[in-house]
């Protein structure tokens, strides 16, 4: 029971850490938004949006590679989460 409340409090944290970096990454602050999203996928590694979002990070800071890398680990991981084919697809 208590490692069901632990996931779910990462799982809110981090939700709360997605919607700080997509402040700063609406503002262009492209760094911070890259450590907020950063920081909430180490805490909930269930759900690829995290990685999309760092994704989309590097692709604005024009790294190319880091970008690519980090696309083809989101495909891979929401392959093994049978993730939604649409979520994968972003």
């Amino acid at each position: 029971m208590q490692e069901i409340d632990e996931n779910e409090a990462n799982k809110k944290k981090a939700n709360e850490l997605k919607e700080l970096g997509t402040q700063l990454y609406k503002k262009r602050e492209f760094q911070g938004a890259l450590e907020h999203y950063t920081k909430a996928w180490e805490l909930d590694n269930s759900s690829i949006v995290y990685l999309n979002n760092i994704a989309a990070v590097y692709f604005e800071m024009s790294d190319y590679p880091k970008c690519i890398e980090t696309c083809l680990k989101s495909v891979e991981h929401g392959r093994d989460l049978r993730a939604d084919f649409q979520l994968i697809a972003k």
